[in-house]
């Protein structure tokens, strides 16, 4: 009984990915898969994941909607019904994963889970932020359209006229007909493309 209980508390524990970890990154021995989970299950799989001692990983994103008068800003799974979960392929918990309550299956392309190239993981650990929220790196210029993604403007779509060197960017708008320049910060714009 006595080694069962040393073997439980020496296992790692699971990290949250979210915060970006240093453990979830850089450890050699665990391979990032990702997990299909059931419909807005996300939160559930990734909490009962997490819990039982898998590094996990679920992004997200701000999303500005209007509501009424005001407007609302929301954080969203970036990839919905999807998230990501680390082990090491040798261990071959496959089946504790699929039964986890909140995951619908691991995304195979064969018979076995398909591992996720280290290099796209890394990169979507290095653009979200410590609370798991993707930050837009986006190379603007002038003369591009854009969309406004956040604020009392959310929605509309701008000119480009000026970038300062501190991210703050000079817009176009047009205004019930009339142009009028705006400057708003360079997160609170996607391109359109």
């Amino acid at each position: 009984m006595k080694k069962s209980k040393n073997s439980v508390q020496n296992q790692p524990k699971g990290n949250d990915c979210r915060g970006r970890s240093l453990s979830c990154e850089r450890d050699n021995n665990k391979v990032w898969y990702l997990v299909h989970c059931k419909p807005n299950g996300e939160q559930m799989a990734f909490r009962n994941l997490k819990n039982q001692g898998f590094s996990t990983f679920l992004p997200l994103q701000k999303l500005t909607n209007r509501k009424g008068l005001g407007f609302q800003t929301r954080v969203r799974p970036l990839f919905p019904g999807y998230m990501f979960v680390a082990q090491n392929p040798d261990a071959g918990q496959w089946r504790k994963i699929n039964s986890t309550r909140g995951v619908a299956r691991l995304v195979c392309f064969a018979a076995d889970p398909t591992p996720l190239p280290r290099i796209i993981m890394n990169q979507l650990l290095e653009r979200c932020d410590a609370n798991g929220v993707f930050q837009q790196s986006v190379n603007l210029v002038t003369g591009d359209n854009v969309k406004i993604s956040r604020g009392p403007f959310s929605g509309m779509i701008g000119k480009i006229i000026e970038i300062e060197p501190s991210q703050r960017v000079h817009l176009l708008l047009d205004l019930l007909g009339q142009e009028s320049k705006m400057t708003i910060d360079s997160r609170a714009i996607t391109p359109i493309i």
